[in-house]
This record gives C-alpha cells, structure tokens and sequence, in this order.
C-alpha cells in the first residue's frame, strides 16, 4: 500500500492495525492445530531414534550442557 497523501495519526493507526489484523489471520490459516505438531514432532523423534540418529543424555547430563551454554551467553554479553 502506498501512502501517496498525507494522513492523521488516527488514519495511520487505523491503517496499521487493519494490517496487522489481515496479517494475523492469514498466519492462523497457515497454522497447523498444536496436536498435529505434536505428533509430527514426536514421530519424527521416533524415527531418529529408530534409524540410530537421536542421541540420549541423563538428566544430570542435560543440566550441565545448559549451564555449560548459559555460562557462555553470560560471558558473551558480559567482556570484561
């Protein structure tokens, strides 16, 4: 859309949540039901597992692979 005259603040604001409200309903067209993506995501943890691709790690493990990766943000955005 082009803004070839000049427009209020309201019009703006008008103009933008029209958009906005158009954009929204085209992204839950596009959007499969939260179950559907479960069970996509969950067969496709099946299938890597199956075919000796998905990788298993202790709870314990997991924990300090998290830590490990915030200790490593932290010190990115904090140099010292």
């Amino acid at each position: 859309m082009l803004l070839t005259s000049i427009y209020t603040t309201k019009e703006l604001i008008r103009l933008k949540n029209e958009l906005y409200i158009s954009y929204d309903l085209d992204e839950k067209d596009n959007q499969i039901p939260h179950d559907a993506w479960l069970t996509q995501q969950v067969n496709a943890a099946f299938e890597n597992m199956e075919n000796g691709l998905a990788v298993f790690v202790s709870n314990e493990e997991a924990n300090a692979q998290m830590t490990e990766f915030k200790r490593k943000i932290r010190a990115k955005n904090n140099p010292l």
